[in-house]
């Protein structure tokens, strides 16, 4: 909704959150994804690499996730017709100025690049026990996606010219194939954390496309049991920091 000023221009804090869905439902404490490493080795943890059809699917330790919204590298808007309060469905800009429609958004930080940015915030709790102590409890994990009409788009890595490659994991965003955190569990929920994997980060080149309908995440441990290699996941959300045109055609941008 436009929010307008007395010189017809709009303020803008054109911030969204997304959310991928685990059984059919948003991820919460009742709805929880809950994984078991993959390695409960420290060496073998730290040089982990994917190389076979097999590394993508290990037994207990993975769960899809379905992503139910289109994210392409850049996010369009406005509707093709007039600016200004004679046709209020737009987004703001001078009185009677005609506005072409699916044009990108633009980024809020400088308000005059085209193109958007995404940062990653996940809930999460590492292990089975609350003050593991530092470094304890802790554990890599992979968010991939698929990549409907793709060569190979129903596996979770790239068949470029349709040869499988195991070795080229298809991230979510650039360097999700092995993110290390550390953390606690007690309870039924006590001790998660809300942790920004991601910040500001811009979307082109960095996030997954249109195609992708499946979020892949895997656990592949690193401390030297599951009870401090157990990965929870109690909530993901995708924030778009966006702005839907040039800074110009707003009074103020929140921070």
């Amino acid at each position: 909704m436009g929010i307008y000023n007395s010189n017809n221009k709009g303020h803008y804090p054109y911030s969204f959150q997304v959310e991928p869905y685990f059984n059919g439902a948003p991820i919460n404490l009742s709805n929880q994804v809950v994984l078991s490493p993959r390695f409960t080795n420290i060496t073998t943890a730290d040089n982990f690499a994917y190389s076979t059809d097999s590394d993508y699917a290990p037994a207990g330790c993975y769960a899809d996730l379905s992503l139910q919204w289109p994210g392409m590298a850049d996010w369009y808007t406005t509707l093709t017709g007039y600016g200004g309060p004679s046709n209020e469905l737009n987004h703001p800009g001078s009185t009677g100025s005609f506005v072409t429609g699916a044009r990108p958004f633009y980024i809020r930080q400088d308000g005059t690049s085209m193109g958007s940015r995404f940062s990653l915030w996940m809930c999460l709790f590492v292990g089975d026990n609350p003050h593991p102590g530092y470094g304890t409890a802790e554990t890599y994990f992979s968010m991939l996606t698929n990549a409907n009409g793709d060569y190979g788009g129903g596996a979770f890595y790239y068949h470029p010219g349709g040869t499988p490659q195991p070795t080229s994991p298809r991230e979510w965003f650039n360097g999700s194939r092995k993110i290390r955190v550390s953390g606690q569990n007690y309870g039924s929920g006590s001790y998660r954390d809300w942790v920004c994997i991601a910040n500001q980060q811009p979307t082109s080149g960095y996030i997954q496309n249109i195609n992708a309908t499946t979020l892949r995440v895997i656990n592949l441990g690193r401390q030297t049991s599951t009870a401090t290699g157990n990965l929870r996941i109690a909530g993901i959300r995708l924030v778009y920091h966006v702005l839907p045109g040039p800074v110009s055609n707003y009074g103020s941008i929140d921070p």
